[in-house]
């Protein structure tokens, strides 16, 4: 380094990563993330200061599958994307021991668009080349196709194509896995640093397992090749199934002219004849993937009625006692934020902490928040534990024993009655996000009050229902619930305090020791934004930190919370980029909390 100063690290991996400097941790982010990413240049760019002379870097990268792909860079300290991106003037790399001319360079970007997320494999190996279709013919239609799937989803078509029978309840749960917990309220809305509707649970593959089923999956590619590949199945009379916009269907016929490539398309709407275009989206495992064709098969028996359930409630109860996610901010690498129970806690604290007045809700940011918290959470987590209650209620008629059928219908009751509540909390909350204030929902606001507690009640007959088949697997009770820590901490010390006033932005406040550093990735010229540092933050073990948000209309969270392997650093992230909210100023406040 040739001097001292600040610059950014730019990370990026396709899976795993790990990065030390001088033996500090600087960025981790483990395979086990919530989503698979594609390797980028400039995919994480952390704010870093170096002093002049060496440094010792050290970099681990970790992958299960797919291209190997990492790099790594040390740039000027421009957040700007026109001009981000450039090498720290005088820098340079070697390794150790290396002779002066033997330099390191940074890597070069040689991914393209038509190179990333393709797949031509297994897990079902095929035992011919399917692409081959030198000696098929232009036209084919199967003597005796399969009767139409009477669903879309890929696992509830690939039994049907397979023959085996699964209960519609079972393959409900099985393409919603409808278990998952994220946080859910205003601030989660706004908040764009994570995806906080991210599934998580079992993969797919594990899933067609449990129904005996394999597949072999062809996406990426062009259309010449997907038009060879539907003509290589078909010839052999083998059904390809299609992925279009999140619904699958079959194939069971192609016909080709001189300008048009046509497939005999097979669904639980009709059976038509359909112009194959050259391109097509279709979303699969966390990406989304063009022309995807799958080819389905039965490998083995699904499994027992019993032990598929069983596999559901194992599945239920590791996903309530997860406590965290991890995520990629775009700009700050990895993040974490509660899962499960963990969610729900939060989720029911910073819901009380919120007025819930006729006049705070009637402020128009306010008021399209809590329209959109019914739309965007309230309503799809309701209809995942009706699928949950329907599942386990469907169990219980078929228990082997009473004590097995009481279990399972306390797990549909407090399912059902989570949805039940969520429902009912929403049907509160204002049906208009804008426009005029219309008699129904002004009513609704003048009893916003009766709102809290709620969400409280929902957590409530969540754990029943977990609890439930926690007692049904012989596991231990579930951790207890967390009340709001600023109500009952023994022991709390003030961090700091963030304002800002006036203006739009966007920034990163990084908190070490005793001194704060901002980072702003968007900002205009009348913001004005303040760090005011009351204490150190403890470097200890055993304290935890809180935000307490006094005013501001953005979305405001905790990035990164401070640990010995992160040096007691701790990130937030101050979102404030919509001139309509950002007129009322920003106060959070910091807290270290013990408990006694």
């Amino acid at each position: 380094m040739p001097e001292d100063g600040d610059v950014r690290l730019w990370l990026g991996a396709d899976e795993g990563m790990q990065v030390w400097i001088d033996g500090e941790t600087v960025y981790k982010i483990g395979r086990g993330s919530s989503r698979r990413r594609d390797h980028q240049l400039g995919q994480v760019r952390l704010p870093w200061t170096l002093s002049a002379g060496e440094h010792r870097l050290i970099i681990r990268a970790d992958q299960g599958r797919g291209a190997f792909e990492f790099s790594f860079n040390i740039c000027e300290p421009i957040d700007d994307v026109r001009y981000a991106g450039n090498s720290y003037l005088g820098l340079t790399y070697h390794l150790s021991g290396a002779s002066g001319t033997e330099q390191v360079v940074a890597a070069t970007d040689r991914w393209a668009d038509e190179g990333r997320n393709q797949r031509d494999g297994g897990p079902l190996e095929l035992f011919f080349d399917p692409t081959d279709d030198a000696l098929v013919p232009d036209s084919l239609v199967l003597a005796e196709p399969p009767a139409a799937p009477i669903r879309s989803d890929f696992i509830g078509v690939a039994t049907h194509l397979a023959g085996i029978t699964i209960a519609p309840p079972v393959l409900d749960a099985l393409e919603q896995m409808p278990f998952g917990m994220t946080p859910i309220g205003l601030d989660a809305i706004l908040d764009e640093s994570v995806a906080l509707g991210e599934r998580y649970g079992p993969g797919i593959d594990d899933l067609l397992n449990w129904v005996g089923i394999d597949y072999w999956g062809f996406y990426g590619h062009g259309p010449e090749e997907t038009q060879a590949v539907i003509r290589g199945l078909l010839s052999r009379g083998l059904i390809p199934v299609r992925g279009k916009g999140g619904v699958f269907d079959a194939l069971i016929g192609y016909r080709q002219s001189t300008n048009n490539f046509e497939v005999l398309v097979s669904n639980e709407h009709s059976m038509t004849w359909e112009s194959l275009p050259d391109g097509w989206s279709n979303p699969w495992e966390d990406f989304s993937v063009w022309n995807s064709l799958f080819y389905t098969t039965a490998i083995d028996q699904p499994a027992a009625q019993q032990a598929l359930i069983d596999s559901f409630a194992h599945v239920a109860v590791a996903m309530a006692r997860r406590t965290t996610l991890e995520t990629e901010d775009p700009l700050r690498g990895a993040v974490t934020f509660p899962a499960g129970l963990a969610a729900w806690d939060e989720s029911v604290v910073v819901w009380e902490r919120l007025p819930l007045s006729a006049s705070w809700g009637a402020k128009g940011r306010n008021r399209q928040l809590l329209s959109w918290l019914r739309r965007r959470h309230l309503e799809p987590l309701a209809r995942s534990r009706e699928t949950a209650a329907a599942l386990f209620a469907w169990a219980a008629t078929h228990a082997a024993d009473e004590e097995r059928r009481h279990d399972l219908s306390s797990a549909a009751k407090g399912y059902a009655s989570t949805a039940s509540v969520l429902r009912d909390l929403g049907h509160r909350l204002p049906q208009n996000p804008w426009g005029l204030l219309l008699d129904s929902d002004g009513e609704r606001l003048l009893h916003l009050e009766s709102t809290r507690g709620l969400l409280a009640q929902a957590r409530s007959h969540e754990r029943r229902a977990v609890a439930a088949l926690a007692h049904l697997l012989g596991q231990e009770s579930l951790p207890e619930i967390r009340i709001d820590p600023l109500a009952s901490a023994a022991q709390r010390q003030k961090l700091a305090t963030i304002r800002a006033a006036g203006g739009m932005g966007v920034h990163y406040v990084t908190l070490r020791g005793e001194t704060a550093k901002t980072q702003n990735v968007t900002s205009t010229d009348d913001r004005l934004l303040q760090i005011e540092i009351h204490s150190p933050i403890p470097e200890q073990a055993g304290w935890r930190i809180e935000m307490q948000h006094l005013r501001g209309l953005g979305a405001y969270r905790m990035v990164q919370r401070p640990t010995a392997d992160n040096g007691w650093r701790l990130e937030v992230r101050v979102q404030d980029d919509n001139r309509a909210w950002a007129t009322e100023g920003v106060e959070l406040v910091l807290w270290a909390i013990r408990d006694s």
